[in-house]
């Protein structure tokens, strides 16, 4: 009876024959039962408001088992998802009565905000649902948000700041992003760095472009004024400007500033750059080789000022290598076009214009840099007004003093080659020949034969000393290969003196000095030397310029022995000659004496009578 009191209070019941059940989709919540003989009853409710309706004549309740049979029928077809509708197989004797309509205003859900709709499509093309957020689909978002960007800045490291400064560019904070850059550059380099315009990305050439940039190192007195530098296009004017301040006889204002710029025992510079093109990779930064990858500089115009670098002569060269440290760059593709710089130098020596036209290197790394230039695929400028060239070798040279087992076949051959070179910028602070000669010009034409790749440890040799040679407490030496040079030597007009101290040659030294200083000045015209020296590759490790590498030590030996040799060779020249002479002479007066006898007359035989 409770059962039949709450459906009837809560539906009404409506009979109707012959009508099956067919799935159909419905709006409104119809609530269906199944009668007995075919004949069905229909539970209707208006959103969820009960309608109470009076039986009338013709009508009858259904039983409660009907109706609970209704009820169990309308859980299931709820779990199915579905709604039904009543249709008719036959004509019904009394015309259905349809459930009320719903209001118009009911059908229509509130309009949810702009942003409300994109962020709900968009987690429904994220997540294929439209349920709340959780927090396992949050984490997992942010997990594959931030990997995928991981991945993007590892492999396409250039392609993310294109964009980023793409981005920056679009909404005009390209100034305050590339005065951040120049700070964290000046940070981390100890240089002064100012971006003047802006920086972009050069979608073709995949690189990003910085435009007009400043590098300077000085004193911090004189470093205030670089962030307002004037953005001037013309650097031939700035280039002659710069020439002029940093003369002693044109500027004499700038000796106000002598006493400051002492202050730093290093090489200071100031310098212009008009292009820099550079692409980066994240991978090698992570690997410790720095994060620049290529590199293409042009147009460089300053001064590099050496004037306040003191030197001890007496401390060996190779104490000024410097140690490896992790991050040092090791740029993979470096080309450099249009450079020139006024070099200054201490005790007061003239400057001179220093020039490179063009520059292409395989690589360049910070700790192998002397060695690089030297495998330069090419490089041309000039030096004090004297052409030098540096080019690869498409054939093998003939080296007469190379030994057979010393010609690999992949090593790398370049030539070396400077025109015209005032003496005067090698004997400054070096012993031997060089030192003494004191006027003049010489050509250099050094052929290098490097090895293919530097010696370096390679971690299948640490795996296999660890796993085969576990018992042994010995290390293998690894032969350190050598890098040899074919150096030919050639000195016009030179004019050599006799040094004053000689305290650090010896006795036989001391001996042939006057021959040879003798020997340099009564050839004057052109004196030819050739020789041969070997450096192993662990000498350039760390080395960045021909004196701390000990190359250029190494030279002076050999043209001294070169020298020696020479004078050597002339004395044992005289005496061949006078060897010579004399017999010549004893073999022309022997012929003489013969055809004098031959021209004689000869005496008639006396007869002696019987």
């Amino acid at each position: 009876m409770l059962i039949s009191s709450l459906v009837r209070s809560s539906a009404r019941l409506v009979q109707s024959p012959g009508l099956r059940l067919v799935p159909v989709y419905n709006s409104s919540l119809t609530l269906y039962g199944i009668g007995a003989s075919k004949k069905c009853r229909q539970l209707s409710t208006l959103n969820g408001i009960p309608l109470v309706r009076h039986e009338r004549k013709g009508q009858r309740r259904l039983p409660t088992v009907q109706i609970l049979r209704a009820i169990r029928l309308q859980k299931q077809f709820l779990k199915l998802q579905g709604f039904f509708r009543l249709y008719s197989t036959e004509t019904p004797s009394k015309p259905r009565i349809p459930p009320p309509a719903l209001p118009s205003t009911s059908l229509q859900p509130p309009r949810k905000p702009l942003l409300s709709r994109f962020f709900s499509r968009i987690k429904n093309v994220l997540f294929r649902q439209n349920k709340f957020l959780t927090l396992d689909n949050a984490t997992a978002f942010f997990s594959w948000w931030l990997v995928s960007h991981l991945v993007w800045i590892i492999l396409g490291t250039t392609t993310f700041f294109s964009i980023l400064l793409y981005t920056l560019n679009s909404v005009s904070a390209q100034g305050y992003f590339g005065k951040w850059i120049g700070q964290l550059m000046t940070k981390n380099t100890g240089f002064e760095v100012v971006f003047e315009s802006a920086i972009v990305p050069n979608w073709r050439k995949g690189l990003i472009t910085f435009n007009k940039i400043q590098v300077r190192r000085r004193p911090e007195v004189l470093s205030t004024n670089l962030e307002n530098a004037s953005d001037k296009p013309d650097y031939e004017e700035e280039y002659m400007a710069l020439r002029q301040s940093y003369d002693y006889d044109a500027a004499p204002s700038v000796s106000e500033d002598i006493q400051v710029l002492k202050q730093g025992n290093y090489t200071q510079f100031d310098l212009s750059i008009d292009k820099a093109d550079v692409s980066f990779s994240f991978a090698r930064f992570l690997n410790g080789k720095g994060i620049v990858k290529e590199l293409v500089i042009s147009g460089v115009r300053g001064v590099v000022d050496r004037r306040f670098v003191q030197s001890d002569l007496s401390i060996d060269p190779r104490s000024y290598r410097r140690q490896h440290n992790w991050g040092d760059f090791e740029i993979e593709r470096f080309k450099l076009e249009d450079l020139r710089v006024t070099l200054l130098q201490p005790d007061n020596f003239r400057h001179f214009p220093v020039s490179v036209f063009f520059c292409e290197l395989p690589k360049l790394r910070k700790q192998w840099l002397f060695f690089d230039v030297m495998n330069a695929t090419n490089l041309t400028g000039s030096f004090d007004n004297s052409m030098f060239t540096i080019h690869r070798l498409q054939l093998k040279p003939d080296s007469p003093y190379m030994k057979p087992y010393e010609q690999s076949p992949d090593m790398r051959h370049g030539r070396l080659r400077i025109d015209n070179l005032a003496i005067d910028h090698l004997n400054r602070g070096v012993s031997g020949a060089f030192g003494w000669i004191n006027d003049g010009a010489v050509d250099f034409s050094v052929n290098i034969s490097c090895p293919s790749e530097p010696a370096q440890s390679s971690l299948k040799r640490y795996i296999d000393q660890v796993l085969l040679n576990a018992k042994l407490t010995e290390k293998k030496e690894y032969p350190v290969p050598d890098v040899y040079f074919d150096v030919d030597v050639q000195l016009h007009n030179p004019k050599a003196a006799i040094p004053i101290f000689t305290n650090q040659m010896g006795y036989v030294n001391n001996a042939l000095l006057r021959p040879i200083v003798a020997y340099i000045n009564s050839t004057r015209t052109f004196i030819p030397i050739m020789c041969h020296l070997s450096k192993p590759l662990s000498d350039f490790d760390g080395s960045w310029t021909f004196y701390d590498s000990g190359v250029l030590q190494e030279i002076s030996s050999q043209v001294y022995d070169s020298f020696a040799e020479d004078v050597l060779n002339q004395e044992l020249r005289r005496k061949r000659i006078r060897k010579v002479g004399y017999w010549s002479l004893q073999r022309i007066l022997h012929l003489i004496l013969l055809s004098l006898q031959e021209l004689a007359p000869t005496p008639a035989p006396v007869s002696h009578a019987s």
